[in-house]
């Protein structure tokens, strides 16, 4: 048994963010909670298959030492929303990240914590 009466099992459920990175001829996977556990295949799913079996083993050995497991943060519920931008402001934007939903989210959420009213 694990951390609170977790098991195995429930740990392999928890949605872990996973990446995913072709490195030379070979794919290769790991969940962002884990960077150091990876699995490695010709293909995506066989690099996926083998990053589940060493999380896997990974598990039975944090558990039978009584270890902390870590679990992926709660993710957030997002809604898509329309906006209208002056194209100027967009072109900005783009030069400044790839992301243009994620500044703008970090960008309302500075203004909301430090009281900036626009």
């Amino acid at each position: 048994m694990a951390q609170n009466g977790k098991n195995k099992e429930y740990y392999l459920n928890l949605n872990y963010s996973m990446i995913i990175n072709k490195e030379d001829d070979e794919f290769v996977a790991y969940y962002k909670e884990y960077p150091k556990v990876t699995g490695c295949g010709d293909n995506e799913i066989e690099a996926i298959e083998d990053l589940k079996e060493a999380f896997s083993c990974l598990l039975d050995v944090l558990i039978a030492e009584g270890e902390e497991i870590r679990e992926p943060a709660p993710v957030e519920k997002k809604i898509r929303v329309n906006v209208i931008l002056p194209e100027k402001l967009l072109k900005s934007i783009s030069k400044l990240t790839t992301n243009r939903s994620d500044f703008l989210c970090k960008a309302a959420k500075y203004a909301i914590d430090n009281k900036i009213a626009l």
